[in-house]
Order: C-alpha cells, then structure tokens, then sequence
C-alpha cells in the first residue's frame, strides 16, 4: 500500500474522514474556491521562478468565471511576486518541479522496512541557493499575516516550523541525497478576494443619499445633494460593490506599497533527531492504518468537525454516516481524484 503525506495528515485528523476520503474514494464535488486559487497559484509561480522575464498574463479561464475577484489577486500577485523575487530567483538553481518519491516505511530503532507499505510524495521543487547549499523549496499561501513579529503571523511561521509535511520531504529527500538539508518556504500572504463597498455616485461624482421617503436628499442649507448618511434621521447612503478594476487597483496599491507584508521567505532546517521522529511517527501511522483496515474501524475525531472551516464530510456525519451500497449523498461523488486541502497555512 503506499500512503501519502495527505492520506497520513488525513488519517491523524479523524480516522472517519479518511474512510471516506481515501477507502471508499466519497469527496465533495466542489472544491472550495481556496483550493482552486491555491492551485494555479502554485503552477504559476513556478513558472515565473524559473523564468523571472517571462510574461505574467493570467489566462481568463485559469479559474472558474464565478471568481473574478481571484483571478485579479492572482494577476496581480503573481506580478508583484515575480517582481520582488527577480534577483532572488536567478541566484537560484532551480531543479525539477514535483518529482515524486517513493520509498520504503523503515523503522528507525531496527532500520527495517515496513512489508507492504510505502511512502510517496512530491514535494515542490529542489533547489541549489547561490552559497552552493541545497535544499527543497516549498510554496505555501495564506489569508492570514505572514509577519513573523505579529502574533498572528508568529502563528503561521511556527505552524510551518513544525509541519510535518517538510519533515517528510527531507526525510525521502535525505534517502535519495542525504546533502539536503534545509526547505526554503516562499509564503504568499492573500488579499481578501471581497470587494469593498463604495457610496453610489451621479454623473458628477457627488454620493447618492436618498430619504426616508427614497427621494434624493438635499440639505436645508444651500441646496446642496447631502453627502452624508444619517440613520436617526432617516438619511441612507446608496452603495455598490467595487468593480473588479477598482480591486484591482487597490490591491496593486497595497502590495506595491510594502510588499513584505504579501511576500515573505525563510530557510527551516530539520536535526537528525528530528528526522527520525518524524520516521517514527509515518511508522505509528502505518501501523494504525493497517489495523483499522484489518478492523475496518474508523472512528470519527469529533473535535476535527468544526475547525477553521467546518469538516467537507461534516453533512455525511449528521445525517447518520455512509457504507458502501447506501445512495451517494447530494454534493458528493466516488472520484479517484483525491479531496486534499492544498497548500494553504491556515
């Protein structure tokens, strides 16, 4: 059997969740739009890292058309990004994209491997940095704040020091070229893709304020349109949503303005002792996967229901589960594409 890092994280979430998502293959028919954007971020940036003069058109249909505020963030993230990393990127020896391993679940106390089960990945790229040091290069988004003196970002920086995902790939990294020893993380922090609401205005620019009796209001003094809203007094400012050139615009603003606070980047190392406790934990894994076949329990991790988001087979739970032979729930489908979260650091 081989076993991703997804299926392991997965599994370590609830037990339940992997029944569904990897036994049975029952995974939302949608994904959510976090997920979309996550991946044509990844496929864009890595073409603009290795080619850092390449053009940064986005093509209309790279996301679906009921995501046009997403589709300008990544247009114009993907255009600020290459433009901050320019230097940075040709100083970089950029290896093969998504080369995936497949390699032997060994027990680090007998240095044998597991029967039966492999580990395979992929991760995002190896990498020479210009000091000559290798390394594997990973690529994260985030809507969250990415600096590291901020709590929140604090949050995100430790949340990726500790991720068991790089654990993994430096482990196989290791296997195949034990100089790796570093994952240089490129963190993308999101704008919101919700346009801001912006006052209504006539030809002449002036703010549309209507009354209480919906005509235009004018004030006393002078004659004048009101410009102003006043609840008390019945006086309600007309609004829109901004149109997505206006995002535009102020999304390019904001990046062009500090662009530390959408683009940071940071090497994370891992010690030998480190490596091989996250060996030992990928083979605590396998065991309990392959008891849970051999049971064919899966229990379900209710703290993992409502978390950031709620849980994709949260609705399955509620309505009293699934088995095989039961109609597909509404939303759902048996697909061989596996329902993953992406790249995202929450």
């Amino acid at each position: 059997m081989n076993v991703s890092v997804s299926q392991i994280k997965c599994l370590r979430t609830c037990p339940r969740m992997y029944y569904f998502n990897y036994v049975h293959k029952l995974r939302p028919t949608v994904d959510p739009e976090y997920f979309s954007f996550g991946r044509a971020m990844h496929r864009l940036i890595e073409q603009s890292n290795r080619d850092p003069e390449a053009t940064s058109e986005v093509p209309e249909d790279t996301l679906p058309s009921t995501m046009p505020y997403h589709l300008a963030a990544l247009r114009i993230l993907l255009q600020e990004h290459s433009s901050h990393w320019a230097e940075n990127n040709r100083s970089i020896s950029w290896g093969a994209s998504e080369q995936p391993f497949d390699i032997s679940i060994v027990n680090p106390a007998t240095n044998r491997p597991m029967r039966n089960f492999t580990l395979r990945g992929r991760p995002d790229c190896a990498i020479t940095l210009d000091n000559g040091t290798q390394a594997l290069y990973e690529l994260k988004t985030t809507s969250s704040d990415i600096d590291p003196t901020s709590k929140q970002g604090a949050n995100v920086w430790t949340r990726l020091i500790l991720d068991f995902q790089i654990s993994v790939y430096l482990l196989a990294a290791r296997r195949q070229l034990p100089t790796i020893q570093t994952v240089l993380y490129d963190v993308i922090r999101k704008p919101s893709p919700k346009p801001h609401i912006v006052p209504l205005t006539d030809e002449n620019g002036l703010k549309i304020v209507l009354d209480a009796a919906g005509q235009r209001a004018i004030n006393q003094r002078g004659g004048a349109f009101r410009q102003t809203a006043s609840k008390e007094q019945g006086y309600v400012l007309q609004t829109r949503p901004e149109t997505v050139e206006e995002y535009s615009i102020r999304i390019q603003e904001a990046i062009s303005k500090d662009p530390t606070i959408w683009f940071r980047r940071s090497s994370i190392s891992r010690t030998d002792q480190e490596i091989e406790d996250v060996a030992s934990e990928i083979l605590q894994a396998a065991h309990i996967l392959r008891a849970a076949h051999h049971e064919n329990r899966w229990p379900r991790h209710d703290h993992s229901c409502i978390g950031f988001t709620p849980c994709r087979w949260l609705p399955i739970c509620l309505a009293g589960g699934w088995s095989p032979g039961d109609p597909i729930p509404e939303g759902f489908s048996i697909t061989q594409e596996a329902a993953e979260n992406g790249k995202e650091v929450q």
